[in-house]
């Protein structure tokens, strides 16, 4: 009998977590089916501009609602570290004319822009001491020391991978070309396969076109060219460009407004034919952007093209399953996940993931449908008149125990 009321009392629990789950995604418009994966890990979730459309500005009312009913914890794009990669720049190899009978000599040239101070050799793996002399060249004619004598290590009898990395720490040195002199005193030459810095370099921002616009061109009597766009959605905008079919040189400023009834400026810039790009932000349906002509000929328009910055979120999902975003909520704020104290650990490389079409949330559409006078105490009620039969059930069966013992 205690068997049974914990079955009970547990299959009651099970029933009110698996409400209170499928409960939280009644609040949400729309969906959208996540493309299936074929291994668990963490994966980057490409968000489509016909979905940044019908979620909120901020995109703080996202959820990945998982096969359960529950929510799978994820970090935005913005969330991550410092947008920036560790890579290694590889320095351009030069060929010189020196002489290598005695010695292993290997010239690069710096393509930064400042000094280095450090350089690392990646080398074939080699268990041989050799010393380098360093030096550096603005002509590749005359050679100036840096540093002398510098000892090249060895690769670890663990190494596996058949590179062995090498760093050299000197001055700060500006010198266009360095060159690696080892001296091999009649050995084998060691084999240095290239040269170069780590460094963390800049990620440029990706964007995605917008491709539902249309626009037309107005010239106003005031010597101003209005270009309309419209979209068939508000969504956010983060550029525009605007390319002018006009074999001449141009400069002209530029202001860009909402349109409506009560118009917003946006930004201002200088448009001419070395940059043809306007950079915003700004979530709106259309725009009017202004171009003052003064007194030249107004500007031949051939196409206007739209852009938003490219969106995704990071979460880890698994095979065999089948994940939703779910979104449209326009009082739903940010989720509070204890993944984002823990985005420098899970990598900076992921799969790429998509979702399909976006459809109506029916859990929503069900919600909205229930009749105005509904109460929730019919819910109550009707978990009460459930547990009543359990309960009636358990009674049962408990006298049909206490018959056959008698």
């Amino acid at each position: 009998m205690k068997a049974l009321n914990r079955i009970l009392k547990l299959s009651l629990l099970l029933c009110g977590f698996s409400y209170t789950l499928l409960a939280q995604q009644t609040t949400f418009k729309y969906k959208s089916e996540l493309a299936g994966v074929d291994s668990a890990g963490y994966y980057r979730i490409n968000l489509r501009p016909d979905l940044t459309a019908k979620a909120k500005t901020d995109l703080s009312d996202i959820r990945v609602a998982a096969p359960d009913g529950g929510f799978v914890a994820y970090v935005k794009a913005g969330d991550m570290p410092a947008n920036s990669q560790y890579r290694f720049v590889t320095f351009p190899q030069v060929k010189t004319k020196d002489k290598q009978d005695t010695s292993t000599v290997f010239v690069v040239e710096n393509p930064t822009d400042g000094p280095v101070k450090q350089l690392w050799l990646k080398l074939k793996n080699t268990a041989v001491e050799r010393h380098l002399t360093l030096t550096g060249s603005d002509d590749l004619q005359q050679w100036f020391a840096i540093a002398e004598n510098m000892n090249l290590g060895t690769a670890a009898s663990t190494d596996d991978k058949g590179i062995y990395e090498q760093q050299l720490t000197f001055p700060a040195s500006s010198y266009r070309y360095l060159k690696m002199v080892i001296n091999n005193a009649h050995k084998s030459p060691v084999n240095i396969r290239e040269a170069g810095i780590y460094t963390y370099l800049p990620v440029k921002p990706q964007y995605v076109m917008l491709s539902r616009l249309t626009f037309t061109q107005a010239d106003s009597p005031n010597h101003v060219t209005h270009i309309y766009i419209n979209f068939d959605e508000a969504y956010p905008i983060n550029k525009l460009y605007i390319p002018v079919k006009l074999n001449a040189y141009f400069r002209r400023e530029v202001n860009v407004y909402t349109q409506g009834k009560s118009p917003q400026w946006l930004t201002s810039k200088t448009f001419s034919n070395e940059d043809e790009y306007i950079n915003l932000s700004v979530r709106a349906k259309s725009l009017d952007v202004q171009i003052i002509n003064n007194d030249d000929r107004p500007l031949p328009v051939t196409h206007v093209e739209a852009y938003q910055s490219e969106s995704y979120i990071i979460a880890r999902l698994e095979p065999k399953k089948i994940y939703y975003l779910i979104f449209g909520n326009d009082t739903a704020t940010a989720p509070k996940y204890d993944l984002q104290f823990f985005t420098g650990k899970i990598g900076n490389h992921f799969p790429e993931n998509g979702h399909f079409a976006i459809e109506p949330n029916k859990a929503y559409q069900t919600k909205q449908a229930q009749p105005v006078n509904k109460k929730p105490y019919l819910l109550w009620l009707s978990i009460a008149v459930a547990i009543a039969i359990l309960s009636a059930l358990t009674f049962s069966m408990t006298r049909e125990v206490n018959k056959k013992k008698v």
